[in-house]
């Protein structure tokens, strides 16, 4: 792997776990059936950076829900490193062990 190609892999490995973490979570409340269509419930926690740091969304009032949005916050964040941790491992590896270009010495 060249040194290349592990600077793209970390870019794009700290990019997308930026995103996964910005992303709102959201914890699911019930259905509603009373219209003609059943729909999901859910209630809007906050992104996963914001709950961890005790930044909620203003729709989580109880001490109850907090416990399920940290719960989720967490979940996402396990999840990123899943998804985005080899991405970053194959990165430093081409940065580290990867051969750098070739510039001949000129005279």
């Amino acid at each position: 792997m060249y040194r290349r190609t592990g600077i793209v892999l970390l870019l794009l490995g700290v990019v997308f776990a930026l995103f996964l973490l910005w992303l709102p979570v959201r914890y699911f409340t019930g259905y509603s059936i009373g219209t003609e269509e059943v729909r999901k419930i859910y209630l809007p926690c906050g992104s996963a950076i914001g709950i961890l740091a005790d930044r909620f969304d203003p729709a989580v009032e109880r001490p109850g829900e907090r416990s399920e949005c940290t719960k989720r916050a967490r979940g996402r964040v396990v999840y990123v490193v899943v998804l985005v941790g080899p991405l970053l491992l194959f990165g430093v590896y081409g940065v580290l062990r990867g051969p750098r270009p070739y510039y001949p010495l000129r005279a």
